[in-house]
């Protein structure tokens, strides 16, 4: 569960809801948050006493006689009303996997291996994720993996110096993601498209319960080669080559809850968004996302959006170790590896977000040590690297026109990581029993210019338009939308979730107390720098543009001010829209410690985690209205009892 710090609405058309703009935020503890106890599990969603405030008709023709739904202002759902068909917010996970191994020696060092393998996982989850007692979030999370992964390879020795592995593996996949969402009480429903001047009304549509889907299919064929050879006594070659065929076949769209008003919300955005002189209306139930021109039609009878994404790709490696002494070791590694792509599974409105994202590549250079000193009483190991990524896959965004911002993988094209490691351990002779264990690692990261133009702003911020926040395309940049569905430059940016820092000391002292019985008490320490979990928008624009002539919709004219009401000119700021949040997340330390007695394998022990009780989190996030924090655990203390089985 999230803890709410701050309020940014999804819709700025629409009106927040008074209780989600005055809802109290959650206090610097961080066993404390709000949350709905039951999660809805019904397309209509339907409210307790939802009859006593505002509700919509369903307009779909298809479904006569659904019951209304509770939204918008003055409706139960936005004063907190809580579902009547609901389940807890809990999850009941299953995971299976058996495997089998199988040697062969042939003689003459050689030495046939068979992988086999099979995992399955199911998911059934509900998630409240709004941080509070209104129904502005809520997920049921169902989803499936079968995995099936068979390897054959042979392995001998060089005439009994180095060694060398040849393979091949064939590994199939079949991944199932479908997410019921509600979000009743937000503003997203009901859905407003844009003021309307000569109406003098907002103009939308009801929107209940949607239900993203996304189910995948994989086949992966490689065949491999690896080999290390001294040529020296103290110098060793090492190098090795892999093929990789990967053929995936993704189905994924926005379907409909189930209610029809999503299949009817979509059907009505071929005409007014598309200008589809030939709409049509998708069964409720299945996907509505709206389908390329010059129709602009779903899927024919509410089927997926199905695509290809074969790829191919070579990954290597190729290093020397010299190792002087018995003491010392030094290496140099070059390596090419790739990370396959994948289809999304987000709250779609058009297809053009089902795009998948493409591999990412990644060419390593690495150079590292590892010591012992002072007859062996320290241990000191190092490396240095850089990482140079090509298409590097980084949770960004993709804009909706009815969802704003939808959290997604997207590719940028360059990027690099630059840094180092250094971890050690020190085990005095003049202390016995004692071991202090420090790390600490450096990581860099930056996305760069690259030969790619992937600027193509929103119709709001085109530089013809002349608004606030056009956008001037510069070549080479790399463009995207941050978590307030502003588009922006970010080139020069680090990665989200890329902490320059990270650290730890441990530390334990042991001493033997009788009959082969051993005490032990030990410390750890452990360090994190700052983060943010999204994109950094260092200039936001925080005024409603994306409504009016050159908004979303041109064809209805017109924007709005802070407080929804027709504006002939874009207003602002509106802290609302868009608050001066890049989704931070501080550093921190957390100290822990243990303490306990050892018998040969028989170990007990008494621990405390976080023992100074720091509140801190670990990930922020921008969820329909809501700005959460994800918060650590706080003090915990414990008992273990362990058996180590030899």
């Amino acid at each position: 569960m999230g803890q709410l710090y701050g309020i940014a609405e999804l819709s700025p058309l629409a009106i927040l809801a008074p209780a989600i703009a005055n809802y109290p935020l959650a206090p610097h503890n961080d066993q404390a948050a709000g949350w709905n106890t039951c999660v809805n599990n019904s397309p209509f969603d339907p409210i307790a006493n939802q009859q006593l405030g505002t509700t919509f008709a369903n307009q779909n023709p298809t479904v006569p006689g659904n019951p209304p739904e509770s939204m918008g202002p003055g409706s139960i759902v936005q004063a907190g009303g809580q579902p009547t068909s609901c389940e807890p917010a809990r999850k009941n996970n299953t995971y299976y996997s058996v495997d089998l191994r199988m040697d062969w020696d042939l003689g003459n060092d050689m030495t046939v291996t068979s992988l086999s393998s099979y995992q399955s996982f199911n998911r059934h989850q509900a998630i409240d994720g709004a941080g509070m007692m209104i129904q502005d979030y809520q997920s049921i999370q169902h989803g499936t993996i079968w995995t099936g992964f068979q390897e054959l390879r042979l392995a001998g020795k060089f005439g009994g110096k180095g060694d060398w592995i040849v393979g091949a593996n064939y590994e199939h996949d079949n991944t199932f993601d479908q997410f019921l969402q509600t979000y009743n009480a937000s503003t997203a429903s009901p859905t407003l498209f844009a003021f309307n001047q000569a109406l003098g009304v907002d103009f939308g549509f009801p929107l209940g319960p949607t239900k993203p889907t996304d189910t995948q299919t994989t086949d992966t064929y490689a065949v491999y080669g690896h080999a290390e050879y001294p040529i020296t006594d103290t110098i060793t070659l090492l190098g090795g080559v892999r093929y990789t065929q990967e053929n995936k076949i993704g189905g994924t769209c926005g379907d409909d809850g189930g209610d029809g008003t999503w299949a009817f919300v979509a059907y009505e955005l071929q005409i007014l968004a598309d200008g589809s002189t030939s709409p049509k209306l998708s069964p409720p139930g299945s996907c509505a996302s709206t389908g390329p021109g010059p129709t602009f039609n779903s899927p024919p009878n509410g089927g997926l959006f199905f695509a290809h994404l074969d790829q191919s790709n070579v990954s290597w490696q190729a290093g020397v170790n010299w190792k002087p002494n018995t003491d010392n070791l030094l290496y140099l590694n070059i390596s090419q590896g790739w990370k396959g792509g994948s289809f999304p599974t987000v709250a779609l409105a058009t297809f053009q977000q089902t795009h998948p994202v493409n591999q990412e590549g990644l060419l390593s250079y690495e150079v590292g040590f590892k010591s012992a000193l002072l007859e062996h009483q320290i241990q000191l190991n190092g490396a240095f690297f850089y990482y140079d990524y090509n298409d590097k896959q980084i949770l960004g965004a993709v804009s909706d026109p009815v969802f704003g911002a939808l959290p997604s993988l997207v590719n940028v094209p360059k990027s690099h990581v630059i840094g180092f490691e250094l971890s050690g351990a020190y085990s005095p002779d003049w202390f016995k029993g004692f071991t202090l264990t420090p790390a600490v690692s450096y990581q860099n990261s930056r996305i760069d210019k690259s030969s790619k133009d992937t600027c193509a702003p929103p119709p709001s911020q085109q530089a013809a338009n002349g608004l606030p926040g056009a956008i001037t395309c510069i070549p080479g940049d790399y463009y995207n939308f941050d978590a307030y569905d502003e588009y922006a430059d970010f080139t020069g940016e680090h990665f989200p979730s890329a902490p320059l820092w990270q650290g730890s000391v441990d530390g334990q002292y042991e001493w033997e107390l009788r009959n082969e019985i051993k005490a032990f008490v030990g410390f750890t320490v452990d360090f994190v720098s700052s983060t943010n979990t999204f994109f950094v928008n260092r200039s936001p624009t925080p005024a409603f543009i994306n409504a009016g002539v050159s908004g979303v919709l041109p064809v209805f004219g017109g924007f709005v001010t802070c407080a929804g009401t027709p504006s002939p000119t874009p207003v602002g700021p509106c802290p609302t829209n868009h608050p001066s949040d890049p989704l931070n997340v501080p550093g921190y330390a957390l100290l822990d410690l243990r303490a306990g007695v050892s018998h040969g394998p028989w170990m007990f022990q008494l621990w405390g985690r976080n023992v100074t009780n720091q509140w801190y989190w670990t990930a922020a996030d921008h969820v329909n209205d809501v700005l959460l924090h994800y918060t650590g655990q706080p003090v915990t203390y414990g008992v273990s009892f362990s058996y180590r089985f030899h």
